[in-house]
């Protein structure tokens, strides 16, 4: 320590005594953060628990989806609660819960819904089948081909082509080139639905037919299952798409275009990124964000302070939505812009938002959260409950002693 005046030796030595202050307090500040998650964690599943018996049925919805974001084990039994709701909307997203359940208790939610009175409930289950990777859905693919309501049934023969293959079904393309001329628009969009799960080229031409259709709502889910088709060819086609007189059509178009890398498409989502209405540049933002390409950033802060409230719950919605479904490594840069709209004056901005730094997983968004255990709409404290729990147990260590905490809930 030679050349140290007196003044520098006094300096070093006090901090050494602070590191070694700081060091003996760590364990008690780490002691403090877990309690702190595992309070959160009480508050959040004791909300759901609460709700999801409840008697608001819109609050059930959004408990139920909060439920099936957590990925925490402990909301399972209440889920299936969910599965038996009076409402068919509550059931409904008790059924999508299946996507993020491994089996066998996804096949068991899937069983249950394929069973269901309702029409909807029915042919979201047959949706959810093509999403779980086990052989148990076979027999369930064999079932939804025997549904009452055809339209479920031009799902389900696209879900079992996707699976199996066309040559099992030689019929399926001449079956599904009637329905298109239905004069009903819902099993055209049934039929276009079913096309794009059939992820063969061969359904293009009917795909491309039903870009013409009269009724826009036909044309986007055409859109929708040009993208599904997961083929390059589809690209040329929805690039037409991009000028049909329906924002909507051109929104489904951008968000499709995004999924392919071949051609130009990057030229094509700038296209978009141009568009007059504020929900296709919002496509183009979640399009260019797939490409891991800088202009989404502005397309988003820029939709996320638009004065449209639907809007600005879009966009939060949209940022979720891609950090779920892939490795977005500019999913964390929007948890900072996302925090603030936890206080939007809209209650669906809120929930969106919510949800949305959920599946961003980034615990610099716990306490935020936490003041939305408290809002005055109870989506709000459903959805901010569900994305603590995502955050906690992506990020945390898990709590134990399940049964107890269980029973302090029951």
């Amino acid at each position: 320590m030679t050349g140290l005046s007196p003044a520098d030796i006094s300096f070093l030595s006090t901090v050494s005594r602070l590191v070694m202050v700081a060091l003996l307090l760590l364990p008690a500040c780490t002691k403090s953060a877990h309690h702190e998650e595992s309070t959160l964690r009480d508050r959040s599943l004791k909300i759901l628990h609460e709700t999801v018996v409840g008697e608001n049925p819109l609050a059930r919805g959004a408990a139920t989806k909060a439920m099936s974001d957590s990925g925490d084990s402990a909301v399972l039994p209440w889920l299936s609660l969910a599965l038996k709701d009076p409402d068919p909307t509550v059931r409904l997203f008790a059924v999508e819960a299946a996507v993020d359940i491994p089996p066998p208790i996804s096949i068991q939610f899937i069983e249950i819904g394929m069973e269901d009175q309702d029409s909807s409930v029915r042919l979201t289950a047959v949706r959810v089948l093509s999403q779980v990777n086990t052989d148990a859905v076979l027999s369930l693919i064999k079932k939804s081909l025997q549904d009452p309501d055809p339209d479920i049934r031009l799902v389900g023969l696209g879900t079992a082509i996707g699976i199996q293959g066309m040559g099992m079904y030689p019929d399926a393309l001449a079956n599904f080139a009637r329905a298109l001329k239905s004069q009903n628009p819902e099993t055209r969009i049934m039929t276009v639905t079913g096309l794009g799960r059939t992820r063969d080229v061969r359904a293009l031409p009917l795909l491309s037919q039903a870009l013409n259709d009269p009724d826009p709502t036909v044309r986007s889910y055409a859109a929708m299952a040009l993208e599904d088709l997961k083929t390059d060819q589809a690209v040329p086609i929805l690039s037409d798409a991009l000028n049909d007189p329906n924002a909507d059509v051109r929104s489904q178009a951008t968000l499709a275009i995004g999924s392919y890398r071949s051609y130009d498409v990057l030229s094509l989502i700038q296209e978009a990124s141009q568009d007059r209405d504020p929900m296709v540049r919002l496509s183009a933002a979640v399009a260019f964000a797939k490409h891991a390409d800088p202009r989404s950033m502005e397309l988003f802060r820029s939709a996320l302070a638009d004065r449209d409230y639907g809007v600005r719950s879009a966009a939060a919605r949209s940022i979720g939505e891609i950090a779920k479904s892939s490795d977005w490594s500019g999913a964390s840069r929007f948890g900072m812009l996302l925090i603030p709209l936890l206080d939007d004056s809209s209650s669906r901005v809120r929930s969106a938002t919510a949800r949305a730094l959920g599946m961003l997983g980034s615990p610099q968004s716990l306490a935020a959260l936490g003041q939305k255990l408290t809002d005055e709409e109870p989506s709000v404290q459903c959805y901010a409950s569900g994305a603590i729990l995502k955050i906690i147990s992506r990020n945390g260590p898990r709590v134990e002693n399940m049964d107890r905490r269980m029973s302090v809930l029951a």
